[in-house]
This record gives structure tokens, C-alpha cells and sequence, in this order.
């Protein structure tokens, strides 16, 4: 009976030495990710037979009593978001996680265990939410004045047939002038070219065009 004296006597020790201890830098999360809003015992102190309150304001964001969660209270803008750690509850941890951040959910938090004896039974965490980034990727160029080359259409000249003739003369000449006389190519060669040309470009034509 003295034993059992003494254990109750040391945990009410215990619980009247503990404070809620909350943070004293502001915790800072992006919008969409998840965070941990920490709060404890110091000395760590069972918590699990306790009713711990999160509020934001006068909000309630989350509620344990009875061991076990209470969302009847909590704010619809919470539910589905909020759990505590109820395994680290036996050391005293308090935390509060919360998922899916979004703009609204910065502000001062507080922490609370009502039924404490302690003088110190609220620790408060300051949250603050920033927008998401876009990403920019450097090594894409930018588009500012970087148009697709347009198609460019090259239009080649093609020399008409009268053209041929006179290109195919002196060609033909020095070739065929040789052929006929070789002693008199070269005088020939003038003379073959403008002539042979004209017959040669005619034939080749009418080959073509019978194909």
C-alpha cells in the first residue's frame, strides 16, 4: 500500500514538472507539402490518459480526448489533414502533422493540455506558408525572338532552249572540230559548235519527252 503511495505521489511529481513546450522559430513550408508542427513535454511526461487541444485563434484544429482522436469539434477546413503520434505520446510528444498546406492554414498555433498540473500548459508554433515556385529551366533557351527558320524556297534558272543552243555551241565545237578534220579543228570548231549545237539539243529533247 506504501509502494503504490509513493508511485502515484512520484507521477504527480512528474506531471506538476512538466511544461508544454512549443517552438520558438517559426516553421515554414511550401504550399501542397506536409509539416510538423512540434510540441512536447519537458520533462517528457505521459500524455495518452489526457486531453491535448490544437487550435489556431479560436479555431480548433485537433482534438484528443478519451484516447483517441475527436474530430466532432474540428474545424472543416482540418478534417481528413490532422494526426498526432500517439505512440510518441507516452514521452510527452505532442506534435501536430499536418498535410496538404495551403495559404490558409498560416498563423500562430497553440498547443494545449488543459488537465496539466503544470503552470506552463500551452506551447504556441508559429506556421508560415510560401507559394510555390516555378521551375525555370536554365538550360532551355528562351523564346524571345527565337523564331523557326521559315522554309525557303530556292528557285533554280533553268535556261530556255534557245539558251541550250548557244551554251552547248562552243562546248561542242572544239570537241566535234577535230573529229571531222583534225589538222583543221580549231578553225572548224567555230564553225561546228553553233551549227551541231541546236541539232543535239533538239534530238535530246525529243528523246526525253518520248520517254
Amino acid at each position: 500500500m506504501k509502494l503504490l503511495l509513493v508511485l502515484m505521489s512520484s507521477l504527480s511529481l512528474v506531471d506538476a514538472d512538466s511544461d508544454v513546450i512549443g517552438s520558438d522559430k517559426p516553421v515554414t513550408v511550401t504550399v501542397g507539402d506536409n509539416v510538423i508542427l512540434p510540441c512536447h513535454l519537458e520533462p517528457p511526461f505521459n500524455v495518452r490518459n489526457l486531453t491535448v487541444e490544437w487550435k489556431r485563434g479560436e479555431t480548433i484544429v485537433h482534438i484528443y480526448t478519451n484516447r483517441k482522436d475527436d474530430p466532432r469539434l474540428q474545424d472543416k477546413n482540418f478534417r481528413g489533414r490532422t494526426s498526432l503520434f500517439h505512440e510518441e505520446m507516452i514521452r510527452g510528444n505532442i506534435s501536430l502533422k499536418l498535410t496538404s498546406i495551403t495559404e490558409l492554414d498560416a498563423g500562430s498555433y497553440t498547443c494545449f493540455v488543459p488537465k496539466l498540473q503544470s503552470q506552463v500548459r500551452k506551447g504556441f508554433v508559429n506556421l508560415t506558408v510560401e507559394p510555390v515556385e516555378q521551375k525555370k529551366d536554365k538550360g532551355s533557351p528562351t523564346h524571345k525572338n527565337n523564331r523557326q527558320p521559315e522554309n525557303v524556297v530556292y528557285i533554280l534558272s533553268v535556261p530556255a532552249v534557245s539558251d541550250k543552243r548557244t551554251m552547248f555551241g562552243p562546248m561542242l565545237g572544239p570537241m566535234l572540230g577535230p573529229m571531222f578534220c583534225p589538222m583543221c579543228g580549231p578553225m572548224l570548231g567555230p564553225m561546228l559548235g553553233p551549227m551541231l549545237g541546236p541539232m543535239l539539243v533538239t534530238m535530246l529533247r525529243e528523246c526525253l519527252c518520248s520517254r
